[in-house]
């Protein structure tokens, strides 16, 4: 955020808004097309600028790691807990709020923290494409393939894009985190 707000400061004649999305990845993206899409529509700044504010407050971020080892390198988790955890087969799910992340709960194996996420998209996504429901991954193509087909199913909306999660949820998810997006 403090290098948008320096590069606004180098063009004092364009009219260059920075705000905080408080949110990452597929979130963000869809910030960033909804502005796009208000903003050809002929709204003015002041009022994408409000929107914004509107949908960031909305926005949704859940993501389920493949292992405990990068929590625990990231000192998320202590040793004993990522040992105990891996042996119990534990996979926490996690969430973004105000820009950090926080645990949310914590499943027994891979198949029930995917089948509890998607109950959490169920639940609290809106089934509208305004909704801008997303899929995450990191090195998990397929099975993000296969998770997106799911929601597309449950959900009743068509073409859930599958982004990239960033290195700032890699970092601590490792390869094969997996995620969902959306705003309420």
């Amino acid at each position: 955020m403090r290098a948008a707000s320096v590069a606004a400061q180098d063009f004092p004649n364009l009219d260059v808004r920075v705000v905080d999305s408080l949110t990452i990845a597929g979130n963000l993206g869809s910030l960033v097309l909804m502005a796009h899409e208000w903003a050809r529509s002929g709204m003015d700044a002041d009022a994408i600028i409000a929107k914004l504010a509107e949908r960031i407050a909305w926005g949704c971020i859940y993501f389920l790691v493949d292992t405990l080892e990068y929590l625990q390198k990231g000192g998320r988790i202590g040793g004993a807990k990522a040992l105990l955890g891996e042996l119990l087969q534990v996979k926490p799910i996690l969430t973004v709020r105000e820009g950090q992340v926080e645990p949310f709960e914590q499943q027994r194996t891979k198949k029930r923290a995917r089948a509890r996420l998607v109950e959490i998209v169920e639940e609290q996504c809106p089934r509208t494409p305004e909704a801008h429901l997303c899929v995450m991954q990191a090195d998990a193509l397929e099975e993000a393939r296969e998770l997106a087909s799911g929601l597309e199913a449950s959900a009743g909306i068509t073409g859930i894009p599958i982004y990239e999660l960033p290195p700032a949820i890699v970092v601590h998810g490792g390869p094969k985190a997996m995620a969902v997006g959306f705003f309420v």
